[in-house]
């Protein structure tokens, strides 16, 4: 096997950690065109998935004038698809390993296909596998592949089969996911969205513009519950589920991934039945202290709470230290707990009731 430099050694490094970073599998044809062409020097690169030996799905970059039918038609006589069902060859193949370019272009398949672009030569990959199978294809119109390429595209190919096999598992986890109609989010440590069911996106844009990133007010809220708070006792006690009302709509964002998990796993629920702030007032307090409790218990911190309500957050902070002194707590943690089981009592469980009954 020819050896490689090592500046194509660490190149290739550095592609595997961006290849291996998350997207959607519609994406994978132009992540995989973008680390071949980083490496491999090609007029075209063609992106197939493979049902036997018939094209289902056929990228190509740049974008070509060829149509799969006619390829699907005379695919019989490509002799390095031949060779990969019949052997389940494990390397790449070039077409000049089986056929002279004369008797290539003597071919139907070169005929009606392939010189349509004049690409005469071509260095190809198709997994053995079970399901959609990948199919790879390097083509140029003036010169063979020679055999440090093949060998630097046979070191690609196994990272390029489980990036692809990935995407398929994730697929299907999505469409179950899907099916069940829940909304799910996974995000990174920094907020990027790793994984997203169309529910979420919905609700995302209802809520708040999607633009494709995490919102903002979620992201702090995860950096804000990734620094635990602590109570009196030295007890850690991660931030409520955060929510967000528009009109009579309320979304619910829970992470059921631990505080420091590098990894969230967020479910996102809508509730149509508003939340009145004043219901709490049956734990002794004034309408606006009842108010500042309910934003409390939403995560808010009292700069937002200020913004909502249309006060200072000092005063905020005086509203809330009477706040504690009439619930007999001395953190955030436990006056939103409080607060939660007079806004939410059926989330005690069937049959229980509130610790605080209002009414």
């Amino acid at each position: 096997m020819p050896s490689l430099k090592h500046s194509e050694l660490q190149a290739l490094s550095n592609t595997l950690l961006e290849l291996y970073s998350p997207c959607p599998r519609a994406d994978l044809p132009e992540r995989f065109f973008a680390v071949l062409e980083r490496h491999l020097s090609c007029d075209s690169y063609c992106y197939n998935e493979f049902s036997g030996q018939i094209a289902v799905r056929m990228a190509h970059h740049p974008v070509l004038r060829l149509d799969a039918g006619v390829f699907n038609h005379y695919v019989d006589q490509h002799p390095t698809i031949a060779a990969f069902v019949r052997d389940q060859t494990e390397s790449s193949l070039k077409i000049s390993d089986f056929l002279s370019l004369s008797q290539w272009q003597r071919t139907d398949l070169w005929n009606n296909f392939f010189r349509l672009e004049g690409l005469k030569y071509q260095l190809g990959y198709l997994a053995e596998n079970e399901g959609p199978r990948l199919g790879l294809a390097l083509n140029r119109t003036e010169r063979d592949f020679t055999e440090e390429e093949r060998a630097l595209f046979d070191l690609l190919i196994p990272h390029l089969l489980q990036v692809f096999q990935t995407s398929q598992l994730f697929s299907r986890l999505s469409e179950v996911a899907e099916a069940s109609r829940q909304a799910w989010l996974v995000v990174d440590s920094t907020g990027r969205i790793l994984f997203e069911t169309g529910q979420a996106v919905d609700l995302l844009v209802e809520y708040f513009g999607h633009n494709g990133s995490l919102p903002a007010q979620i992201r702090d809220w995860l950096n804000r519950r990734a620094v635990a708070l602590t109570d009196s006792n030295g007890l850690v006690s991660p931030l409520q589920d955060f929510s967000i009302q528009r009109g009579p709509k309320r979304l619910t964002v829970r992470s059921l991934s631990p505080p420091d998990s590098p990894e969230q796993r967020l479910l996102l629920s809508k509730d149509d039945q508003e939340l009145d702030p004043q219901s709490l007032r049956c734990l002794g307090l004034t309408k606006r202290e009842a108010e500042v409790l309910f934003w409390i218990s939403h995560g808010k911190r009292n700069c937002e709470i200020g913004q909502i309500l249309g006060a200072c957050t000092r005063t905020i902070g005086k509203h809330l230290e009477k706040i504690f002194v009439k619930l007999g707590v001395e953190t955030r943690t436990a006056a939103a707990n409080m607060a939660l089981q007079v806004l939410r009592p059926s989330s005690l469980g069937k049959g229980s009731s509130p610790k605080y009954p209002c009414g």
